[in-house]
C-alpha cells in the first residue's frame, strides 16, 4: 500500500488514523486528550496537520500527472511538528462549557479567554456551523516555546475552512513532500530495434530504447498563498528478460542504460551485424520457442527549490517500469553445391 506517513500517523485511501497523542502541556482545558468533539471535523491532533495538505491546489508538468487527494502515488515520511491546532468544541458546546467552568478552572491562562467570550456568545446565538479550534502540543520543550507560543488560546474556524495559524505553521519542506507523494511518473516505454514481436536473430544485436519524452516531470502544491515545486530526474533505465528467454548477453553487463536507453545512431542500429555490441539492449544465443518480456524499469530522484536553491527531497526514489513482448528467430541458410 502506498502510504503518506508521519511517525505513529498513518495516512491511507484519504483516512487519517491516529496514534493516541496522549494529553499535552496545550490541551485545551477541560479536553482531556482534545478528543472532545473532535470527529465531527474529521481529524484529530496531529492528524490536522495533514488533513489540511489534502486541500492543497496540485497540478503536474513534463509529464508528471497527480494522483486524487487521499490516495498518494509515492510514500513519504513526513517529520511531525512540535504544536499544532487542533479542532475542540462546536458552538454549543464551547458555550456550555464556558458556562458551566468558565474561568475559574482556566488556571493561569483564564483572563487571556475572557477577550474571546463575546464571540463564543455570539457564535452559539448565531448557531453557527464550525468548531472552535485550540492548540496542542507534543510535550517537549519545542512544543512549548519558540513559534509554537504564537497560536492562538482558541479561534473559531467556520464549516469547511481551516485555521489560518495552521496553514501558516506548514513548513515549506512539508508542503513539497507533500506535492511528492501526489506525483505519478511517467513509465519509461521502450522500442525494440528491430520491432516486431518476434523480430530479432541469434547472434545479432537487439537495440532497447526508452520513450520517455521528458527528463524532468515536476509538480507543483499550492496552499493558501504558498507553492512548492518538486522536480524529478530518471536516474537510469534498468532492462531485464522475462521467463521464457533464450540465453542472451545482455549490455551493459549490469543492465543500467542512460537514462533514455539507447544513444546509438540509427544508421548503426540499421546496419549491425554479428558482433555488434549494442550500448543498451542484448545478444541473443538461441532462438526462443515464444514470446518473453523485455522489461525496462526506471529509477527517479527528486529535488524541490528552496527559495531557488534544489535541495534534495529525502524521500525514497520511486520506480516506474514497462514490458514488451519479444521473440528470437534463427537464420537458415541452404547450401545447394552449385
Amino acid at each position: 500500500m502506498i502510504r503518506l506517513r508521519v511517525l505513529g500517523v498513518l495516512v491511507a485511501s484519504g483516512l487519517l488514523v491516529a496514534a493516541s497523542a496522549g494529553a499535552a502541556h496545550a490541551d485545551p482545558p477541560g479536553s482531556g486528550s482534545g478528543s472532545t468533539s473532535s470527529s465531527s471535523a474529521d481529524c484529530q491532533g496531529v492528524n490536522c496537520y495533514l488533513t489540511l495538505l489534502n486541500s492543497a491546489t496540485v497540478t503536474g508538468a513534463n509529464g508528471a500527472s497527480v494522483s486524487p487527494a487521499g490516495s498518494p502515488a509515492n510514500t513519504v515520511d513526513i517529520v511531525p511538528p512540535h504544536c499544532w491546532m487542533q479542532p475542540w468544541l462546536d458552538a454549543a458546546d464551547m458555550y456550555a462549557w464556558w458556562q458551566v467552568q468558565g474561568e475559574d478552572t482556566l488556571g493561569d491562562g483564564g483572563p487571556a479567554y475572557l477577550k474571546y467570550v463575546p464571540q463564543i456568545n455570539q457564535e452559539y446565538k448565531d448557531k453557527a456551523a464550525g468548531m472552535w479550534w485550540a492548540p496542542n502540543n507534543d510535550g517537549s520543550i519545542a512544543g512549548t516555546s519558540g513559534s509554537c507560543t504564537s497560536l492562538p488560546l482558541l479561534e473559531w474556524v467556520p464549516a469547511g475552512q481551516a485555521p489560518a495559524e495552521l496553514v501558516a505553521s506548514i513548513p515549506p519542506l512539508v508542503l513539497a513532500q507533500y506535492a511528492y507523494s501526489r506525483m505519478t511518473l511517467p513509465d519509461p516505454g521502450i522500442v525494440l530495434n528491430p520491432a516486431g514481436t518476434k523480430p530479432t536473430f541469434v547472434k545479432l544485436p537487439t537495440f532497447v530504447s526508452a520513450t520517455i519524452q521528458q527528463q524532468n516531470p515536476s509538480i507543483t502544491a499550492t496552499l493558501d498563498g504558498e507553492t512548492e515545486t518538486v522536480t524529478a530526474h530518471a536516474g537510469g533505465l534498468q532492462i531485464s528478460l522475462g521467463g521464457g528467454a533464450p540465453t542472451a548477453t545482455v549490455y551493459p553487463s549490469n543492465g543500467k542504460c542512460y537514462w533514455q536507453g539507447s544513444k546509438e545512431s540509427a544508421a548503426v542500429m540499421n546496419s549491425a551485424g554479428v558482433g555488434t555490441q549494442p550500448d543498451c539492449g542484448f545478444v541473443f544465443q538461441a532462438p526462443s520457442a515464444g514470446a518473453f518480456t523485455v522489461t525496462a524499469q526506471e529509477t527517479w530522484t527528486a529535488d524541490w527549490d528552496d527559495n531557488g536553491h534544489p535541495q534534495p527531497l529525502g524521500q525514497p526514489a520511486p520506480t516506474t517500469s514497462t514490458a514488451q513482448l519479444a521473440g528470437v528467430n534463427e537464420i537458415q541458410s541452404t547450401n545447394t553445391g552449385t
